[in-house]
Formats: structure tokens, C-alpha cells, sequence
């Protein structure tokens, strides 16, 4: 791209690079700024990326599993959870409520999304795991202990 070149005297051309050089005292004719360019900082960052390819085909970050893993904490999910197939088990819960009078609809504890989070923070009422949030179990608690001693 040109830069843009402002006539100065007729004799000399004045580019606005040279007017911000003369403002800020500085000289960039012979600066650092694209030393990364350069040959062998070129031959240095392919040896690198070589070197992280390899480490990486060695120690694989995402191995082939069938199981469901977080990225986050590495929690493997058990075959009940379909939080990966929240869309298609949305779908057929419309499907199956669809013609029916609103005060007819009925939804089944087994037909909702399983999350992820069911393995960590999840405890078990009359057989059923139920998904807990600590934060708010703490909240609430606190609440409570709150209130009665006022």
C-alpha cells in the first residue's frame, strides 16, 4: 500500500512516518520492529511448530473416546447423559406434545437432558439424581440460617 506522501518545498518528499519520527524523537530506520521476519527467526518458528507437532501427535490433548468429556475438569459422563443431544431430545419433546391441549401436557422425568454437570454436583432423591448447585445449596442456606436467627 503507498503511504500517503505530502509535498514539502519541492525538493524533498515528507511522509507522515518521517513527521511522527521527528514528534516522538525517534528513529526508525534501524529498529527491532521486524526482526521477526528475519531468516532464521523464520527457520526458528517452523523447528518449533515441528517440535509442538510432534509432542503433540505423541500426547494426544483430545484421544478417541466414546464416553462424554468435559474439556473443563476431564469428568467422563456415564451412558444416561445426552446433554450433547439437547436439540434432537428438545424436538421430540415438542413432537410428542404437539395437538395436545395445554392442559393436557404432561412431561416425563426421563425425557429431560441429562447435563454433564449431573456427575459432579448431582444427589439422589427417592432413586432419581437430581443436579445441585453449590453456590446457590450455599445461598440458600445461609438464607435460611439467617432468617431464623431473627
Amino acid at each position: 500500500m503507498k503511504s500517503l506522501q505530502l509535498k514539502c518545498s519541492g525538493r524533498r518528499e515528507i511522509t507522515p512516518n518521517d513527521e511522527i519520527e521527528k514528534f516522538c524523537g525517534v528513529d526508525l530506520t534501524s529498529s527491532d520492529q521486524h526482526l521477526e521476519i528475519g531468516d532464521s527467526r523464520v527457520q526458528r518458528d517452523n523447528d518449533d511448530c515441528r517440535k509442538m507437532m510432534k509432542w503433540f501427535k505423541h500426547y494426544n490433548p483430545f484421544p478417541e473416546n466414546s464416553n462424554l468429556i468435559s474439556i473443563s475438569n476431564g469428568v467422563v459422563g456415564y451412558s444416561k447423559l445426552n446433554c450433547h443431544l439437547a436439540k434432537d431430545e428438545g424436538i421430540l419433546g415438542i413432537k410428542r406434545i404437539e395437538g395436545s391441549h395445554f392442559h393436557n401436557v404432561k412431561f416425563k422425568r426421563n425425557d429431560r437432558v441429562q447435563p454433564l454437570s449431573l456427575m459432579n454436583n448431582a444427589i439422589k432423591v427417592h432413586d432419581e439424581s437430581a443436579s445441585i448447585n453449590p453456590t446457590t445449596l450455599f445461598r440458600r442456606i445461609t438464607l435460611q440460617s439467617n432468617r431464623m436467627k431473627n
